[in-house]
């Protein structure tokens, strides 16, 4: 299953590669564009959840109490959209926009009451959904190899909002949410991170007729102070 996963994208690079050495690249010209594209969140790793009490974290022995559920909703693929001025045949500078899928994680803590003669055990749950909004601003430079070959990288900041939606019950009830303290249910946290991204690009000429418009193959990544998250996009930009 592995060879056949890597078999498609292998395939469309060379398909690529085979476009850009039998049509023509022209040098972007001065002048707005639009980009469109597939974003590929490939590094969204389960997060690491701690349990935190007055006298540190729960003993190891307790840890068998504790059930731990991580899921990702929806597609790894999301579709992002930008725009941009390339300055002359080097220089543009852009602006792009782009979601996350949701990621839902939850911690159930349930401590058997058997040794106090108690049917019942002690149950405490708590899950939460997240999702990450990014807008970025940034440079972008090409370096033609070639007439047929253009690379390039991108460089700036992206601005992330992250909504965090939460849910506590206590032996299978809802907890009020006026016994926490505020935003223990429902945050929204912006920062400002530095993104970086390295790609290949070439026009569809052979396809469409014109070099106005190209693909794009490109890995990102946004360098947060926690870890870095990185994504692969697919992306076509039309230039007007």
């Amino acid at each position: 299953m592995k060879n056949t996963h890597c078999s498609l994208p292998i395939a469309i690079l060379l398909s690529g590669l085979f476009l850009m050495l039998t049509s023509g690249v022209a040098a972007k010209e001065a002048g707005f564009y639009l980009q469109a594209g597939v974003t590929y969140w490939n590094d969204l790793e389960e997060p690491k959840i701690e349990i935190e009490t007055d006298e540190g974290g729960l003993p190891a022995e307790a840890d068998e109490f504790v059930t731990r559920q991580y899921e990702i909703d929806g597609s790894r693929s999301q579709l992002s959209i930008g725009g941009g001025y390339n300055v002359n045949e080097s220089w543009s500078f852009e602006a792009f926009y782009v979601r996350s899928p949701e990621l839902n994680f939850s911690l159930d803590l349930n401590v058997p009451l058997d040794d106090l003669g108690i049917e019942e055990s002690l149950s405490l749950s708590w899950a939460t959904t997240m999702r990450h909004t990014v807008f970025g601003v940034g440079a972008v430079y090409d370096l033609y190899l070639n007439q047929y070959l253009s690379l390039f990288g991108k460089v700036g900041i992206a601005f992330t909002e992250s909504s965090l939606d939460s849910e506590f019950l206590f032996l299978g009830q809802p907890l009020p949410e006026e016994e926490f303290p505020s935003g223990a249910f429902n945050q929204d946290e912006e920062n400002q991170e530095i993104y970086g991204v390295i790609g290949v690009r070439f026009p569809l000429k052979l396809l469409l007729g014109s070099t106005d418009t190209s693909i794009t193959f490109a890995y990102q990544f946004i360098e947060t102070a926690h870890e870095r998250e990185t994504s692969f996009e697919v992306g076509f930009q039309w230039n007007f």
